[in-house]
């Protein structure tokens, strides 16, 4: 009864068709990639607005249903799947980027953004935002709140070191906005005097609001970009570990990641005979870096630097060519 009443009210406020009960509708958001089993929501709502966002969280708490906050739904560990039903709040028509400042190297998105999006817009302006370790349909708003791990070298911190400022709608419906534009400043300028209060979502993963704008650092896009493959056949990572310390520590490298052979398989081959083959053709562990310069001669120096200070770890190391890399991975 209360579900019922709910939706005629969520309708009244968001509009008929972005309110829905129906089990056509709600079993699109009943499961993700991961191995939970399926659960419906009661209710699926897509806010167009921060105001609307509000206006959900005020009926919802009226009639005592549960809300999940949804962005794109590209999760592996079952975030969004509504146990015991309620509400799943889906933030995919909020989807504008609000502002890119080319300047002071920041931007503001709502959460229906993914990095496809700002990533091309940010190009256009010689800038770039930090590459998730996710694919390009994944929201930046959640993928930064949840502290994803991205591709950007240790200088450039996680996702959550990047996040300046935000705009969230509370479980009371009261909205809060944290950082510099908590206190009528530019998002350029640095905290103020106090706590940071934007560090209070660091994997709250949805349970303490709604954030219905972020802002979040970007960085310059440079002119050459050479990619680095060192690959290490042993199962020790000692000296692995080692090397990608070496590597960070230098503050040369734009991004830097290790992944094992049995992470590409989880993407190559559509059986899983081909994904068992796949993994068998590709070395145990895997060094994937990207050094950057002004110039091609910059980064090249770079990337011989980086090859000295891996081989200087261990004799085992061997080096893919990336030409090698992209014919391996598609």
């Amino acid at each position: 009864e209360n579900v019922e009443q709910a939706i005629v009210e969520l309708k009244s406020a968001l509009g008929d068709k972005w309110v829905s009960g129906d089990d056509s509708i709600t079993c699109g958001y009943a499961r993700d990639q991961s191995f939970k089993p399926c659960m419906y929501p009661h209710i699926v709502a897509l806010p167009g607005s921060t105001e609307d966002v509000v206006k959900v969280f005020e009926i919802c708490n009226k009639y005592l249903i549960d809300v999940m906050p949804y962005g794109t739904g590209c999760n592996t560990v079952g975030l969004t799947i509504p146990l015991f039903g309620g509400l799943i709040m889906d933030g995919r028509r909020m989807d504008k980027i609000v502002a890119i400042d080319k300047d002071n190297m920041y931007c503001t998105v709502q959460p229906g953004v993914n990095y496809c999006m700002l990533q091309a817009e940010a190009q256009k302006l010689g800038l770039r935002v930090s590459n998730p370790s996710a694919p390009a349909t994944v929201s930046v708003v959640s993928n930064h709140l949840f502290c994803n791990i991205n591709l950007m070298a240790s200088k450039y911190g996680f996702g959550m070191d990047n996040i300046i400022e935000a705009k969230i709608v509370l479980p009371s419906g009261e909205v809060l906005e944290v950082g510099p534009r908590a206190y009528g400043m530019d998002a350029a300028q640095v905290d103020g005097f106090g706590p940071d209060m934007s560090k209070m979502l660091r994997f709250a993963v949805g349970t303490l609001g709604y954030v219905t704008e972020l802002t979040i650092r970007l960085y310059n896009q440079p002119a050459v970009d050479l990619e680095f493959y060192p690959a290490y056949p042993d199962d020790d990572l000692t000296d692995l570990v080692e090397a990608l310390y070496r590597l960070s520590r230098d503050n040369q490298a734009t991004e830097i990641a290790h992944l094992q052979n049995t992470f590409y398989g989880i993407f190559m081959g559509d059986t899983n005979k081909e994904t068992e083959a796949f993994v068998d053709a590709v070395p145990r562990n895997n060094i994937m870096a990207h050094f950057c310069g002004a110039t091609e001669e910059e980064a090249k120096i770079k990337v011989e630097y980086a090859r000295q200070q891996v081989q200087e770890v261990s004799d085992k190391y061997f080096f893919i060519e990336p030409e090698m890399m992209r014919e391996m991975v598609g």
